[in-house]
């Protein structure tokens, strides 16, 4: 019998420490797609995707964190998709929290 397959993450990243993030995110049970943000289409590509939860990092450009985070709560495709924001510095996820409530925020 297969074990059950691993739930896919999708890592948004603007960090140089992206690769280890993601590494972190493996060690933890999880697959990850860590690549390269393209902010064409993004609600759909990420829809196709089917990942399980979206992270996004808040280390470097918490601002574009936080629009990426309104665009696909707003988009219908995604909107059920549960977001996760780590890092950053604490006041910005506060105020990422004040837009976005049902998201979660960690260290």
């Amino acid at each position: 019998m297969k074990p059950p397959a691993c739930p896919l993450v999708r890592l948004i990243s603007w960090s140089d420490d992206a690769p280890q993030r993601a590494r972190g995110l493996t060690a933890s049970g999880f697959r990850v797609d860590a690549s390269a943000f393209d902010s064409q289409r993004i609600a759909s590509r990420i829809a196709a995707l089917a990942p399980a939860a979206i992270v996004i990092d808040l280390e470097r450009k918490p601002s574009h964190g936080k629009a990426v985070g309104i665009v696909l709560r707003k988009a219908k495709s995604t909107r059920s998709i549960p977001l996760v924001f780590a890092g950053g510095p604490p006041e910005k996820a506060a105020h990422i929290h004040g837009d976005l409530p049902g998201a979660i925020f960690t260290a």
